[in-house]
Order: C-alpha cells, then structure tokens, then sequence
C-alpha cells in the first residue's frame, strides 16, 4: 500500500484505503505486509468526519482529550477462546475471584445498612478491594475457588471509615467502646460524655447531630442468594452546642439467635447532621466500622 503509518496520521481521503486492508486481512487474502515497527493500532481522524462505531474490523470512537474521532483495529482473543481455551485457564480464574470479590463487597455493603446517607463517596470499589486482601489470605483453596472469609480476618474490616472529607475518628475523638454477645446477636455500645469543641468537632455549620448504630450479621464466602440481617438505632437529635452525658446503646434483632462459626457480628458507627433537627443532610456526617465479633 506504501503508506507510512507510523509518520502519518489516517486523513479522510484513506479512509477507504485502510478499510480495504482491513476487509482484505479479514478474509485473509493476500495483501502488503507492514512491518510490525511501522504499524500503529490506532490512528487518528482528521477532517469532516463524525461517524463513531464499528466499521467492520475496526472501531471508531471518540476519546476526552482527543480531537477528530480515534480509530483502531480490533485486538485480543474472542469470548469463546477466553470462555474454553486451555491458554486462558487463569484468566478465567481471575474473572471466577473477581466475581466472588464483587459478591462479597456487595454484601459488606448491606451489612453497613443505616450508614449508606453518610457515605460521601462510592464504597463499593473500597469494600470490593478490601474483600480480595481478604481472599488472596486463604491459603487452602485453589485460585479459581479462594473464598472471602470475613471471620477469619475481622481486624481487616474493622475500622474501615466510610468518609473521606471526615474521618469519624477527627469528628470524635474520644472511642467509643462496645461489647458484643454472640450467643445471641446483640451489642452494646457506650458512648462517652460529648463536649463540643472538647472531644467533639462536627464539621461544617449545622444546628444538630445524632448518633447512628447499626449491627449485622455478615457470613463468610457469601453467595448472591445470601441474607444479611441488619437493624439499626439512633440518639435523639442534640443542638450542636449542647454537651451529652455519657450513655449506652443496646443493638439486637427481633429474633434471637447463637451466632455460628463462618460468620461475623459487623457493628457500625455514624454521625449524622441537620440544619431542623428534623431530616438528616447526605454526605454530611461521618461514620465507620466500629467492631466485627466473629462467632
């Protein structure tokens, strides 16, 4: 063809050149060979032309940053190689954990049921992180079959914040303390005697606060079919200057029951705030995983 790909960028004039190399190449007749050190996978468009898509063994499609619309030829092995060849065992592997991770962060996420209004950014990806630290660390399944087992490795999820503007921990300094009865799923919290501007500093400027906690019960290796009980509780809403005596909060769910081996009492700990002391502002508060008791 005599084009000099790597010296020049694909104008709209040949186009049709570098779609009838493509169509020759698909049906594998013979045609110019380009060497290797002189071919580019993707090229770019300049001129009139705003077509976007699939144009057979190409794609066009524009890219942030990019001007004119940026064509490359399509690469990489097909679902059927990826799905049955014996090369890509481990890539189908990896995508059996991926799935297993993405399942169990899933499920992390409703254990923590209560909090979600506090949450300032997307936890999803973070708990999915967290869940595969946790399943590179058992040694007794194969890859392909590693599971997340919460109870095996609680100190990994307890304490996790779930803010980023505020960190619970700078918004109360004083810890809150828990005890958790795994005979039959309860807890209680004790919280200490709230001073604002001693050892409690809401951010922004709002008229009240409340405290949130919330207990669930988290299973190890859990599947998409797995439940996860929760129930939740919360203070009265307090003028933000106001300072509280210490007090303790008891967490358990209507029905009783002995926590098993495999799973995982989860305790969580918001602080929620408002301008009416009526309805809680989003994205406002702060909160964490306070405790995981595993049975």
């Amino acid at each position: 063809m005599g084009y000099l790909w790597d010296m020049y960028y694909l104008s709209v004039k040949h186009l049709h050149v570098w779609l009838l190399f493509g169509t020759l190449l698909v049906r594998r007749k013979p045609v110019y060979t380009i060497p290797p050190t002189n071919f580019i996978a993707m090229a770019r468009l300049q001129g009139d032309f705003s077509v976007t898509g699939t144009l057979g063994f190409f794609s066009a499609y524009r890219m942030k940053g990019v001007e004119g619309v940026v064509m490359r030829a399509k690469g990489g092995p097909s679902a059927n190689q990826i799905k049955h060849s014996p090369r890509f065992r481990k890539t189908r592997n990896n995508m059996i954990e991926f799935s297993t991770c993405a399942v169990a962060g899933s499920k992390a996420r409703l254990a923590l049921t209560g909090l979600h209004g506090i949450v300032d950014y997307n936890i999803t990806p973070a708990l999915n992180a967290l869940c595969k630290k946790i399943q590179l660390l058992d040694t007794v399944n194969p890859h392909g079959e590693r599971q997340v087992l919460f109870s095996q490795h609680p100190y990994l999820l307890e304490g996790c914040n779930l803010n980023r503007r505020n960190g619970f921990d700078s918004v109360l300094h004083s810890p809150l303390r828990y005890t958790a009865n795994t005979r039959n799923c309860s807890a209680t919290v004790s919280v200490p005697s709230l001073l604002p501007g001693v050892n409690l500093q809401l951010p922004g400027d709002f008229a009240f606060y409340r405290l949130v906690f919330t207990i669930a019960i988290l299973p190890d290796a859990p599947t998409r079919e797995s439940l996860i009980y929760h129930a939740s509780a919360e203070t009265a809403w307090t003028a933000s200057h106001a300072a509280v005596p210490a007090r303790e909060y008891t967490l358990q769910f209507q029905q009783r029951r002995l926590l098993p081996a495999g799973e995982s009492l989860v305790l969580g700990a918001g602080i929620e705030l408002s301008a009416d002391g009526m309805q809680a502002v989003k994205y406002a508060g702060a909160g964490k995983v306070l405790g995981v008791v595993t049975g």
